[in-house]
């Protein structure tokens, strides 16, 4: 549930009198740099799903997204509309036939563990595949700190159909090394390929610092952590710039890329989606500008871009990504959009 979660503690404490009291104003959030308009396109009809102070996944964010046989699923994390339920951050899961209208259900699929355990208010940033035989496998990050980014670790569950579904018993399996300077994991992308799981993750440092780090494992339970592969150099446009995180990766039959965004504002608001490839997985070539920015300081994104997930067809890219509009003290209103940039089939 990335605004920050600082950002969040702030706002349930600011919103828990105002929640349905929405203003049509935002802080504007400005970027040096605007990425190419006629690569990505904005769907028409964005955001596609929105704040609903009625609804027990009222503020979403966070998309992963699979494409199946018959149309798409999509898992979020999200607070209670109403913030009548503290920091506590469940995940849900939405349909569409074509990843433009979406069912959404206010079930969650994934809840908070017992009090007293590693993930007893947070589950969140979903990272969604197929393996193998066709069963889910649906890692996300947890943690038991309501008032803290901090203490994030990553787990997994199962499922059979994607709606029940069953936790690792031995997570979290990818735990923090508070000797290694780590605060937090969040934030993930898993990609099954060649025999092998790919963890990208970013990492909280205590300086609040975030860089993204790559781990493998032959069974997606004991992992092999191999270090930083992506750190805030070129998307760097102000000091109060932190650090790049939230990435999605894919394999598009040739090489890996990756699709990341940027934590701004001193660690408030992550924002700016940028674009990487690499063969390896490690070493990683930036594209020289963003592939998507802000919007205008009155839109759904006019204060934040963050959160892609990308799935890959045949004629082009299909993005869903989180949008934040915000005033920073009397209302907060976030959605999940659409971007497409078409290829060529030649």
């Amino acid at each position: 549930m990335r605004l920050s979660s600082r950002f969040i503690v702030c706002v349930v404490a600011v919103f828990a009198a105002v929640a349905t009291n929405a203003a049509d104003q935002a802080d504007p959030q400005t970027s040096a740099r605007r990425p190419d308009p006629g690569s990505w396109g904005f769907h028409p009809g964005n955001p596609l799903m929105k704040t609903d102070a009625k609804l027990l996944d009222g503020l979403l964010n966070d998309p992963a997204v699979l494409k199946t046989d018959v149309g798409y699923e999509m898992y979020y994390g999200a607070i209670k509309g109403d913030f009548s339920d503290g920091n506590t951050v469940r995940t849900f899961r939405a349909t569409s036939k074509d990843g433009v209208r979406w069912e959404r259900n206010s079930v969650p699929v994934l809840e908070p563990g017992p009090p007293g355990s590693w993930e007893s208010v947070k589950v969140e940033s979903p990272s969604i595949l197929k393996l193998p035989g066709g069963r889910y496998r649906l890692y996300y990050a947890g943690s038991n700190r309501p008032d803290s980014e901090a203490g994030f670790q990553i787990g997994f569950a199962e499922s059979d159909d994607g709606v029940a579904w069953t936790k690792h018993p031995g997570n979290p399996v990818l735990r923090l090394d508070p000797a290694g300077g780590e605060v937090s994991l969040l934030g993930q992308s898993v990609v099954y390929k060649g025999g092998e799981f790919w963890l990208w993750y970013p990492i909280l440092s205590k300086e609040f610092k975030p860089d993204i780090r790559l781990a493998k494992s032959r069974d997606g339970v004991t992992w092999e952590k191999k270090g930083v592969v992506v750190s805030l150099d070129r998307e760097r446009v102000s000091p109060t710039d932190l650090g790049v995180m939230e990435a999605d990766v894919i394999w598009n039959g040739r090489e890996f890329e990756m699709f990341y965004d940027v934590l701004r504002d001193g660690g408030i608001f992550t924002s700016t989606i940028w674009h990487a490839v690499s063969t390896d997985g490690v070493h990683w070539t930036k594209d020289p500008a963003p592939v998507l920015d802000t919007g205008p300081k009155d839109s759904w994104i006019g204060t934040g871009i963050h959160s892609p997930t990308v799935v890959l067809e045949k004629d082009r890219y299909r993005m869903w990504f989180g949008g934040t509009h915000t005033d920073r003290a009397t209302f907060l209103e976030l959605g999940i959009g659409l971007a497409e940039k078409r290829i060529s089939t030649d």
